[in-house]
């Protein structure tokens, strides 16, 4: 996408680190790795945190900004990148596992009355009938063909599109909107993408597969679903990921919108040429890049995401 993060933010080896002490075999592995990536990204640094069986530490790499002496540290501040999208999930799921929403809410159900949601509708072509042309045989330039025309099939019910069709990228909808203007060379390209325009989008997107079979990775439609779960909160996106997720976790410092420390702790990310480049905002979609980190909160709150994840 538009940049490299400059630190690899909570950056977990599963495989090595979550079953194994940082023992002197283990960190030249992790130095090895980090020595690689390193050279891929010029230097620029970040950070490794490592939590198993209640020993926790972090391990430093890097540079902050090319030509600098400075590393990342425990103060500083990342934005997360597509983690995002996670924190989405996991909010929808603590809603729905209380009752608060329902999995299998159809996306309509949230959206204003005058905003349609996109259905999958099967659609039926047959042989144009003409009553002037009853065989339905034309002529064009000396050939012969047949017209056609597709339409709805009436005798099949609109498939709607599913919460957990958004929250599990199965929505079949694309991974940007087609109203969004190109993001390539783009610096902020969010910032303007309006609630307006989203809804244009809503409404004038069609579906042309069924609903909910095959996995396409799809940002926007994650992001839609943080919308639904504003809406239906009634409080701002930022407001309900730290309801339903930061707050329980004592990730205070983890914001979309920083405050004075925090900003001042912000590290800048840079595209794979080793230029450096601005942060994103945004009007309505929580789209990639969004929420920012504070890496000692993402420290200390490690053995309570792993948990519930069981990962190995």
């Amino acid at each position: 996408m538009k940049k490299f993060v400059i630190g690899i933010l909570c950056f977990l080896l599963l495989q090595n680190i979550l079953i194994a002490q940082i023992s002197p075999q283990l960190r030249t592995t992790i130095d090895s790795m980090a020595g690689e990536h390193l050279k891929s990204t010029g230097g620029i640094g970040f950070v490794v945190a490592v939590y198993n069986k209640g020993e926790k530490d972090l391990l430093y790499y890097g540079i902050t900004f090319p030509g600098g002496r400075d590393r990342a540290d425990s103060s500083s501040v990342f934005e997360i990148g597509p983690i995002t999208e996670a924190f989405t999930a996991i909010a929808f799921s603590d809603m729905a596992s209380k009752g608060m929403i329902g999995f299998d809410d159809p996306l309509q159900k949230y959206l204003p009355v005058d905003v349609p949601s996109p259905v999958y509708q099967k659609i039926v072509c047959a042989p144009m009938k003409d009553p002037e042309n009853p065989y339905g045989v034309g002529q064009e330039q000396g050939r012969k063909f047949t017209p056609y025309v597709c339409l709805p099939d009436v005798s099949e019910k609109p498939q709607p599109i599913l919460l957990c069709y958004l929250a599990t990228h199965t929505s079949g909808l694309p991974a940007f909107p087609h109203n969004l203007k190109s993001i390539k060379g783009k610096n902020d390209p969010y910032a303007t993408y309006s609630r307006k325009d989203l809804y244009d989008f809503l409404k004038n997107y069609r579906l042309l597969e069924p609903i909910g079979y095959d996995y396409l990775n799809s940002p926007l439609g994650i992001s839609i679903l943080g919308h639904v779960l504003s809406l239906h909160e009634k409080k701002s996106y930022e407001e309900v990921i730290e309801g339903h997720l930061l707050h329980s976790l004592g990730m205070a410092q983890t914001k979309i919108t920083l405050g004075d420390p925090l900003k001042y702790h912000m590290l800048n990310g840079y595209n794979s040429t080793g230029k450096q480049e601005p942060n994103w905002h945004y009007d309505i979609l929580p789209l990639q890049e969004h929420f920012i980190l504070h890496l000692r909160i993402c420290y200390d709150s490690l053995k309570q995401i792993l948990h519930p994840l069981k990962l190995r």
